[in-house]
């Protein structure tokens, strides 16, 4: 029945975080919007970043959750931003939150490699771990950008990584 929820991104500048719940989809045979489940707000818009970057000029976002890995005791949300221009930086771009928005505890910056960020801070997602077992031993997290006008990897890029295997 869909349990869980979904964190996401709201106003394309302040970029704060929020988290809804996923409600039981259904059908209403009549075509009643009223008859619908609706999702509510579990936790408010809340800035997870706290201080660990500055002002950014479009930024770009991505979020993923993973449970508790390595010597975590907790699950995290993890994140990457970058700022849509920003040619040949490879500034710190990823981090992780606590679950609770308004006590998010971010630890990072991070950066991925000496990669510029036009290449690693967009899209982050979790890898299944069947398969980041098979393939990617101990890294769950996939993370890149696709970068149009020859300007970083001349297509979409793709990078497993785990930041717990470097502590906690």
């Amino acid at each position: 029945s869909y349990p869980g929820s979904i964190f996401g991104v709201g106003h394309d500048v302040t970029q704060y975080v929020s988290e809804i719940n996923i409600p039981i989809p259904l059908t209403s045979a009549g075509k009643n919007v009223d008859g619908l489940n609706t999702a509510t707000t579990l936790q408010d818009f809340q800035d997870v970043r706290a201080d660990l970057f500055g002002e950014m000029e479009l930024p770009r976002v991505g979020l993923a959750y993973l449970p508790p890995q390595g010597e975590q005791t907790t699950g995290k949300l993890y994140f990457a931003w970058a700022p849509h221009l920003d040619e040949g930086a490879t500034n710190p771009s990823h981090g992780w939150a606590e679950l609770n928005l308004a006590h998010p505890n971010p630890a990072g910056p991070w950066r991925i490699g000496d990669y510029w960020n036009y290449v690693t801070g967009d899209y982050l997602f979790a890898i299944p771990q069947a398969w980041a077992d098979a393939n990617t031993p101990g890294l769950r997290l996939a993370t890149g950008r696709f970068r149009d006008g020859g300007q970083g990897s001349l297509g979409p890029s793709l990078f497993a990584y785990g930041p717990w295997r470097e502590g906690n």
